[in-house]
Order: structure tokens, then sequence, then C-alpha cells
């Protein structure tokens, strides 16, 4: 083996011998990346010449695993830890608390009566004022009574909205029928053309000042006889003889 890798080193260019040594290297050394990264900043005039120089030098060459790993983990910068978002305000207390503020201000009456005409909330009241929270179900009567008197507001402002609300029908208060779901269907079907009143049609065209609002009577007109025209018929030709 030695004979042959001398006479193919001294019968190729030094580009060759160069190919053949690294080839040498790679069969005979296990670890060929940590090897191949040590040779790699040697100069040319420190390379091995001679056989026996291969065989001393090449165990001191190979260097520990952990080593290219330690390099290639240093190369790499650690990862910032992601930035946490703020968690979203869950108080559901506060949320029903407020609604029945604004019920009781739109009505004019306390927090009670607003509480007990939005669905029966009167002791729920007293809980979420304790700070326990409220489940969404529970709640759906309170949140859309708040929305049906707000659209009210809305629509008609507040006093008008009051007296519309405190107007009886079938000889009680409509406020009475906010509690359930059966009562509020009632009242937006009353409610119904104030909340979607019809848009007025805009007329296709607008009266100019000092003209009639409406087309002039028909003036007087010379009558004359139609003259009629003389018809011509067009006769075929006649088919043509063979």
């Amino acid at each position: 083996m030695t004979q042959n890798l001398t006479s193919v080193l001294e019968a190729q260019a030094p580009s060759g011998w160069l190919m053949a040594y690294l080839d040498l290297c790679r069969r005979t050394v296990t670890r060929s990346e940590c090897l191949t990264q040590l040779l790699a900043p040697r100069p040319l005039c420190t390379w091995t010449t001679t056989v026996d120089e291969e065989t001393t030098l090449l165990p001191k060459l190979e260097a520990p695993a952990h080593t290219a790993h330690a390099q290639a983990t240093a190369a790499v910068p650690p990862a910032e830890p992601a930035a946490e978002e703020a968690p979203v305000s869950q108080d559901r207390a506060a949320r029903a608390i407020k609604a029945v503020n604004d019920i009781a201000g739109w009505l004019g009456v306390s927090e009670a009566e607003a509480a007990q005409l939005a669905g029966g909330y009167r002791r729920s009241l007293y809980n979420w004022k304790r700070g326990i929270q409220p489940y969404d179900g529970p709640t759906l009567d309170l949140f859309e009574t708040h929305a049906f008197v707000a659209s009210l507001i809305g629509a008609l402002g507040t006093t008008e909205a009051r007296e519309w609300l405190e107007a009886k029908a079938a000889g009680t208060p409509r406020t009475s029928m906010l509690k359930d779901a059966e009562g509020r269907r009632k009242l937006s079907k009353l409610a119904k053309p104030l909340l979607y009143p019809t848009p007025t049609p805009t007329p296709r065209w607008e009266p100019v000042e000092g003209l009639h609002p409406t087309p002039p009577p028909t003036a007087a007109t010379e009558e004359r006889e139609a003259e009629r025209q003389p018809v011509h018929l067009i006769t075929p030709p006649p088919p043509a003889q063979e």
C-alpha cells in the first residue's frame, strides 16, 4: 500500500496528490468532518510529504467530537423567548353591573328595579357586586334587554323611549315584558316601525321655481289631415324557363 501511494504521489501534480491525500484521510479517519475542519487552516508548506510523517501526524490531527459541535453551537445565537401577550379581561360581573346601571339610567329607576325588569336579577346583582362571576347563559336576558332599550334610545331619544316603554299594552306596562324572550319578541314587533322606518321615496324631478309643478295644459293644435302615401307593390320576376 505504501509503495502504491508513493508512486501515485510522485506521478501526479501537487493538486493531484492533494486529492489523493484527502482520499486517504477520508478512508483512514472515521471522523472526516473534524479532520476537514482541522486541515483547512493549515498552510500548504506544513503538509506532510512522506508516508512516515503521515503515520505520525494523523493521530494528532484528530480532535474530539464535541469540538465541532461546540463551535457550531457557539455560532448560532440562542433564540429569544416570544413576548407573552397580555390576557384579555374576562370580568363578566363588571359587564353585567354596567348593563344594569345603563338600564336604570335610561328608564329612571333604581339598580334593583332595573335588574328585576331585565329578567329578575335583583339577587344576582348583589352577588355580582361581591365579586361572584356569572355565566354567559344566565345573563342572556339582561344583555338582550340592554340591547333592545339601547336601540330605542338611539331611534327615539331617552325621553320618547321611556314614554313608549311606560305605555300599557294589554293592561300592563311594556317594561314588564322585558324580562323574558317572548315579551321582548312582542315588543320588537311593536317597535319595528320605530326602529326600522320606511324610507321616504325621493322624487325623480324637483319643480323649478316660477314654473308649473305639473306639465302645462295641452296647447291649441292645428288639425290637419294626414296624407296617405301611395303604396307600390313590387312584383317578383317570372321564373326562368329552361
